[in-house]
């Protein structure tokens, strides 16, 4: 059997990247393949540091000691509590390479494979402190070795001509790429590459094979605020649309200090749990990826608020199966109560791209075979 080893951001407390790596050691499995995830932790993202790491670079919190110890109070829930109940359903679910921190001190610990990819999520963009990081452009990889990226996303759709020029640099050494959002075909372009445009992995995986993962939940009737980005009238809207509704609101966070804000606060669900919820619900109001490629696919009633920034990968899968309608543009729009999406054509079409993705996917292993 040959093997694939896979880099992805899969240990970031997410509920989004968990559920991505997952889907992606699936279905290169189902191809024949021995899937491995590198165990690639950096120690800005590792769990155990990140409370620490972010009060260094504080102003506000980093003052003196009554301002760390609130910040300590508040944080380290969030960062320890849930990153030792992920860090478990990885070494459940995930098949992990040994632990790596540094691939430079730490070479031996890299798995020997046919094929080297890098995964989806936000990979090429920046990362903590860096710019980009040149552990996910594959550069620890054997020379001899083939190499591949399965759905991966820069997080932006643009970057100056200096970034573009080192993302130049780095791709030089893949014999394949494919890439998530449209706008990164156009940086792949940039950079004087071509790339393939995939679904990602989770949409690939399907619908159907979440469902059956999926435990039962008691709660029903109740609209779903899945929230990444701080926002206050996200917050409000999300409340008077649920009374408008007469439904109750259910907020789900890996936060907990988001149970100060409004919502019946569900902390630290698994992985699995939280696909429930978004399939359960009547109405899912959200501002992440992840939160709408699932609402998609469960046919789940949505209203997309696009984040600030970050917005290209939102706005890409929106386009890609027509329903940019469900952009909320007006925080007193209360019309998509009633209003709902006409799944059968979204569904044709999901259909249509995952047969595209998966027959692509078929041809690069095949060529790497």
């Amino acid at each position: 059997m040959k093997k694939i080893c896979v880099i992805t951001r899969h240990a970031i407390v997410n509920y989004g990247s968990f559920l991505q790596t997952y889907a992606t050691q699936k279905i290169l499995n189902d191809y024949g393949y021995k899937t491995i995830i590198l165990d690639y932790v950096r120690k800005d993202e590792d769990y155990r540091n990140v409370t620490e790491l972010l009060l260094s670079k504080s102003k506000k919190w980093n003052k003196n000691f009554i301002t760390r110890t609130i910040y300590r109070m508040v944080q380290w829930p969030d960062h320890y509590v849930c990153g030792r109940a992920f860090e478990k359903e990885r070494k459940k679910y995930l098949k992990l390479s040994e632990k790596i921190s540094d691939v430079k001190l730490e070479k031996n610990k890299i798995p020997d494979a046919d094929i080297y990819c890098t995964g989806s999520d936000q990979v090429w963009g920046e990362i903590g402190g860096d710019d980009v990081d040149p552990v996910y452009f594959l550069e620890f990889a054997n020379q001899k070795a083939k190499k591949i990226s399965f759905s991966a996303s820069f997080g932006k759709g643009n970057y100056p001509d200096e970034r573009i020029n080192k993302f130049s640099q780095l791709l030089k050494n893949y014999d394949k790429i494919t890439v998530r959002e449209d706008s990164a075909l156009s940086l792949v372009e940039q950079a004087g590459y071509s790339a393939v445009q995939i679904l990602d992995p989770t949409m690939i995986f399907g619908g159907k094979r979440w469902k059956e993962l999926t435990p039962k939940i008691k709660e029903k009737d109740y609209v779903l605020l899945y929230q990444l980005n701080a926002n206050r009238e996200m917050d409000e809207y999300a409340e008077k649309f649920a009374k408008k509704a007469g439904l109750k609101l259910l907020r789900v966070s890996v936060e907990a200090h988001n149970c100060m804000r409004v919502g019946k606060f569900k902390w630290c669900l698994s992985p699995f749990e939280f696909l429930s919820y978004i399939k359960n619900a009547d109405y899912m109001i959200t501002d992440s990826f992840h939160g709408t490629a699932f609402a998609i696919m469960f046919n789940t009633q949505f209203i997309e608020v696009l984040p600030k920034e970050k917005i290209a990968r939102n706005l890409s899968v929106l386009q890609q199966f027509g329903i940019e309608n469900r952009i909320l543009r007006d925080y007193s729009d209360y019309s998509y109560i009633g209003e709902n999406i006409e799944y059968n054509s979204v569904n044709k079409k999901l259909n249509n791209e995952r047969k595209k993705s998966k027959e692509l996917i078929k041809e690069i292993l095949v060529l790497n075979e």
